[in-house]
């Protein structure tokens, strides 16, 4: 089974290259902003023509923001399950997709091209494990720290592209990937690393007692298991060039 359009680059470890040019739009882009230009200048035109992916990723990430958020409010204050919220949110996005692509006159707006929809099986099944996980660990953990801990995401998307597909990785994502492991290290505060909490009252434990774990470290290391299961199951879904709408 091999992965549709993969990049052929050769797999190698490459310095930074620190460069001087700024970001160029390309054809592309411009196509797609074309109706934009008369109510812009074209220094902003420009702009936004160079740097639409990264407009692209901060929109998503305020909108992730927020979906995470009432996620948290709902499994709080509410009764709601993560099943239901996962139901409800997925039964919107298949309709606006599907929508979508009735409009675009997409040949297979439901199962998507023939060619890659055991990939999109795949990719469905990962992306559920990854979304499930997501919302599970805010059972366990704050919106801050659950979301710290996803922030490995890009790093081991990045370990498995450099081992898998081939592609380049830089010293300064390894660098960053270190830092972002140290850092779930710090947020997760594993017993092993940072010892057992005491009883809260400052008074040595009594032996006669039975070891009875802490109820809150174990929530919260279940938090920490969702919230890496979340980040495992993100990564396996990353990849391809399967349209958004379809995958």
């Amino acid at each position: 089974m091999s992965i549709p359009n993969s990049p052929k680059s050769s797999r190698r470890l490459e310095p930074d290259e620190p460069s001087s040019r700024l970001a160029q739009p390309t054809a592309e882009s411009e196509t797609e902003l074309a109706w934009l230009r008369p109510y812009v200048s074209d220094k902003t035109f420009i702009f936004i023509s160079a740097n639409l992916g990264l407009l692209f990723v901060a929109c998503a990430q305020f909108f992730f923001a927020c979906m995470n958020i009432t996620v948290k409010y709902f499994l709080s204050k509410t009764s709601i399950s993560v099943s239901t919220l996962i139901l409800v949110r997925m039964g919107i996005t298949s309709i606006c997709c599907i929508v979508a692509l009735h409009i675009i006159r997409d040949p297979n707006p439901v199962l998507g091209p023939p060619e890659v929809r055991r990939w999109l099986v795949y990719r469905g099944l990962a992306g559920l494990v990854g979304l499930f996980s997501a919302y599970k660990s805010y059972t366990g953990l704050t919106v801050s720290d659950s979301t710290s801990i996803q922030f490995l995401t890009p790093t081991l998307t990045s370990i498995l592209g450099f081992l898998i597909l081939g592609e380049k990785c830089s010293i300064r994502e390894v660098v960053a990937g270190l830092a972002s492991l140290g850092g779930v290290v710090l947020i997760s505060r594993p017993p092993i690393i940072f010892g057992g909490s005491d009883n809260g009252e400052g008074l040595p434990p009594d032996e006669s007692m039975p070891a009875v774990p802490n109820p809150n470290e174990s929530t919260r290391m279940m938090g920490v298991f969702w919230a890496l299961s979340s980040v495992c199951g993100s990564t396996a879904a990353c990849g391809s060039d399967i349209p958004p709408a379809s995958a």
